[in-house]
């Protein structure tokens, strides 16, 4: 049995050619959904958990294809897989090229750095650090998953319901250059998705428009084993 560890088009994709018994795992309900997998569990696991998952269900080999900022699961995937002596291969998209931008480390310093000038923001990060933004949040319009619990957040926080867009993407350039011409946007600030996100449509969007783009770095991590193609890890499932 395989676990594949999900929630991004790649592993949707492996899916499609996956003939071998496998358990998916997203971060979400809304991350199963959009797999079609049948065989499926969700939420976040700590290392016990995991480890407790990988056993249960005999899991011989485990292929984490999760997004490239959801470090969290493949710190605990690398640490149960090695001390249940599993194999674990990492999928991880390549990076696009982001000269043009402003590059912070988190959300937390470019928030810091926005707050001290000025100027309209669109926030493409999601809803998981939304609460960074609080003290922006009359400048700011967001970009969140259209689900009930993100809206709810966002609206907790104060965010003006004229300034949230609910949407699933990837988003074209066209699409995000609606937005940043609609709103007047001076800064985007997003995250480096790779081609499956566009990323390289929404900084030609910026351009155009003459926003400046406001890139949150990937986390660094150490794989032990790590690919770029998704036909390896389909090679490493039949091992």
């Amino acid at each position: 049995m395989i676990l594949v560890l999900g929630g991004t088009v790649e592993a949707r994709e492996l899916l499609e050619k996956l003939d071998r018994p496998y358990l998916y795992s997203s971060y979400s309900d809304y991350g199963k959904s959009l797999s079609g997998a049948k065989n499926t569990v969700s939420g976040p696991k700590d290392i016990a958990a995991l480890k407790s998952l990988l056993i249960q269900n005999g899991i011989t080999k485990v292929v984490d294809l999760t997004h490239p900022y959801a470090t969290e699961i493949s710190k605990n995937a690398m640490a149960a897989t090695q001390e249940l002596r599993i194999p674990y291969l990492r999928f991880e998209r390549k990076e696009e090229c982001w000269e043009s931008c402003l590059t912070f480390s988190s959300q937390s310093d470019a928030a810091l750095f926005l707050k001290k000038n000025p100027g309209e923001i669109f926030i493409t990060t999601g809803s998981k650090e939304l609460s960074v933004w609080k003290d922006l949040k009359d400048r700011s319009v967001i970009r969140i998953l259209p689900l009930l619990e993100n809206l709810k957040k966002a609206l907790d926080l104060g965010f003006l319901p004229s300034r949230i867009i609910c949407a699933q993407g990837p988003f074209t350039k066209l699409e995000n250059l609606a937005i940043l011409k609609r709103y007047k946007i001076k800064y985007l600030v997003t995250k480096d998705g790779g081609k499956p996100a566009l990323f390289d449509e929404k900084l030609e969007a910026c351009r155009q428009a003459g926003t400046i783009p406001v890139l949150i770095v990937r986390p660094r991590l150490v794989y032990p084993k790590v690919t770029s193609e998704l036909e390896e890890v389909l090679a490493f499932c039949y091992e």
